[in-house]
């Protein structure tokens, strides 16, 4: 997968689903400094390591939240399944 976010577009992310930089953090198994350096970075996030990318990509991902392009975050929202 190759994606480039910029730090604009994790902070609308986390805003969208109103989730702290502790709990993106937790979700996608990085730290808290890591990702308040990558939310205040100036920029694409090009240079970051391509595995802390993908975690946050796939984080976001799982609570309905993407990418399309280097501008946009788009959002899905989750409904919970019927229960049985």
């Amino acid at each position: 997968m190759s994606i480039t976010l910029t730090p604009e577009q994790i902070r609308a992310g986390r805003a969208i689903l109103r989730m702290t930089a502790k709990e993106l953090g937790e979700k996608a198994g990085i730290s808290l400094p890591t990702v308040q350096r990558l939310e205040t970075r100036k920029g694409s996030l090009g240079t970051a390591e391509h595995g802390t990318i993908e975690k946050l990509v796939s984080a976001f991902r799982e609570s309905g939240i993407d990418f399309p392009d280097q501008f946009s975050v788009s959002y899905r929202r989750m409904v919970e399944q019927a229960r049985a």
